[in-house]
């Protein structure tokens, strides 16, 4: 083997290594990205479970409250039309309360 094959084989080979190097580490941050992609993801999901569940207990406080309403009104024969929308406004959203009535 000549001087000149040796350079060139042990150029070539640390051109291998570094490349093999580089793409080791280029694996690395990709894989530590792909990682808290997925926490984000997960996070994201809890945090929007929480808030759906959130909002079917307070559907479902809307509603039993309606109906409480209703009954007492009922049973106290309470005629004055303001009496109940203005309480039961105060206790949850007008659209929760517009899907009930109708």
């Amino acid at each position: 083997m000549t001087r000149q094959m040796s350079m060139q084989l042990t150029q070539f080979l640390l051109l291998s290594y570094i490349s093999l190097f580089a793409c080791v580490c280029v694996f690395n941050v990709v894989a530590k990205i792909h990682v808290l992609l997925d926490c984000f993801h997960v996070t994201c999901f809890l945090f929007v479970s929480f808030l759906t569940a959130t909002r079917t207990v307070w559907n479902r406080v809307d509603i039993y409250c309606f109906n409480f309403l209703q009954l007492t009104r009922w049973q106290t024969n309470v005629t004055h039309p303001m009496v109940l929308p203005k309480t039961v406004m105060s206790l949850g959203s007008h659209k929760t309360l517009s899907r009930i009535r109708a």
